[in-house]
């Protein structure tokens, strides 16, 4: 019985796939989803005073949304009230929401948005704010307008 290949083609067919393989089962990172990258605050952080805005950091920026409102962020406090404006700002691969203060405690950050390839991603944290040590509570308030003084 006869060889169907010879030695030496088996040696470079073997050598081909010894390349192409590796290559071919690779991730690569335009086939993965986007990810969180940072948070600001960070998640569990605890601040003395609560932040004026949220952002989040994506691996790569979310899907174009000039037209569309593809991206959410809810911060809401420990009682449950919402406490950010709800507008998402876009700018490069970072999501913001400004927040409309609040009192010391727990609060939730809820995301959501497209990521670059289409696909929804989605995440939630908390972050703590505390009166410090020494200090009385004082629950926020914004000011009246300067003509109703």
């Amino acid at each position: 019985m006869r060889a169907r290949f010879s030695f030496k083609t088996r040696l470079r067919l073997a050598a081909i796939a010894a390349i192409l393989i590796p290559v071919a089962t690779a991730a690569s990172p335009a086939l993965a989803h986007d990810s969180l990258s940072a948070t600001s605050p960070a998640s569990d952080a605890v601040l003395i005073h609560t932040p004026e805005s949220v952002s989040l950091t994506l691996s790569e920026p979310p899907a174009d949304s000039k037209n569309l409102n593809f991206s959410i962020i809810t911060v809401t406090d420990g009682a449950g009230k919402t406490v950010g404006d709800g507008t998402v700002t876009v700018s490069g691969p970072t999501l913001s929401t400004k927040l409309a203060g609040g009192d010391p405690g727990t609060y939730k950050v809820l995301w959501r948005t497209v990521s670059s390839d289409g696909h929804p991603i989605e995440g939630n944290y908390t972050f703590t704010v505390q009166t410090p040590a020494g200090q009385t509570t004082t629950p926020y308030r914004p000011l009246a307008p300067a003509g109703n003084r």
